[in-house]
């Protein structure tokens, strides 16, 4: 529902980045009206920078989470090589 009613000023670009963030956020199999995080788009300007770092953050923790820190299987998930995945879980300390 809140999706539908969403004015969309970026059209299909920002539903895509939407959809995207949110199934980066999910923690299940299911997203809900949360993990979607529609505001204002003088918030998403405000605070975009920043958060992509914490998204991909987390994104990288979820996935060690859910493959026990098997590195092949959370590079695959991520859409990342292996070296790339080692140089991020350095940056981020992790």
């Amino acid at each position: 529902k809140k999706l539908h009613s969403w004015n969309w000023p970026g059209n299909i670009r920002e539903l895509e980045h939407t959809l995207e963030r949110a199934v980066i956020l999910a923690e299940g199999k299911s997203i809900s009206s949360r993990e979607l995080q529609l505001v204002s788009n003088r918030k998403i300007e405000a605070v975009q920078e920043v958060s992509i770092k914490n998204l991909e953050k987390q994104a990288i923790q979820n996935a060690l989470l859910k493959h026990s820190g098997n590195m092949s299987k959370i590079a695959i998930e991520l859409g990342l090589g292996r070296t790339t995945l080692y140089r991020k879980l350095k940056k981020y300390d992790l």
